[in-house]
């Protein structure tokens, strides 16, 4: 009986599965790098002050002329009108999804009943322009095409990176 396992075990196609399953444990490690490294990048396209140009909610889009920033530091993101902070908390990026995912979760805010709560969003960036699509914190799903319809809770922003 152990003769039969020994054969087994150590005939010629097991022994020949043992390279392709390396070759394929390291390809999936690779792969893992790869996405991680992907992850890394797409953070630091967003890092830094990013000045609001329009603002679409509820099917209206305007011209934001209130000095509307977004703050990326790390893993922190901060809403900012003149020197008032509006909105605080931590984001995680998931550049993995097309469109890219974001979820940003709120530890301060000017309005008690967002703190503690989940905004869920997609986003891009072309070169000095972030295209940010969330929906209302606090709200389960997430937006699925960069719009703000009349009937949503989805807030369009289209952003500039300030150097």
């Amino acid at each position: 009986m152990l003769d039969e396992f020994a054969f087994t075990f150590f005939s010629r196609e097991s022994l020949m599965r043992i390279p392709m399953l390396t070759v394929l444990a390291v390809a999936l490690m690779v792969g893992a790098d790869a996405a991680k490294d992907d992850a890394k990048k797409e953070k630091e396209k967003l890092q830094g002050t990013w000045l609001v140009l329009t603002v679409e909610e509820r099917g209206q889009s305007k011209q934001d002329n209130e000095n509307h920033r977004l703050v990326f530091a790390g893993d922190e993101l901060t809403v900012k009108r003149g020197d008032d902070t509006f909105i605080k908390g931590k984001f995680k990026i998931d550049a993995s999804k097309k469109p890219m995912e974001i979820d940003f979760e709120i530890t301060e805010a000017m309005k008690d009943e967002l703190k503690g709560k989940t905004g869920f969003g997609i986003y891009s960036v072309e070169g000095d322009t972030l295209k940010l699509c969330v929906n209302e914190p606090g709200m389960p799903e997430r937006p699925k095409e960069f719009a703000a319809q009349a009937d949503s809770k989805h807030i369009l922003l289209t952003c500039q990176h300030q150097k």
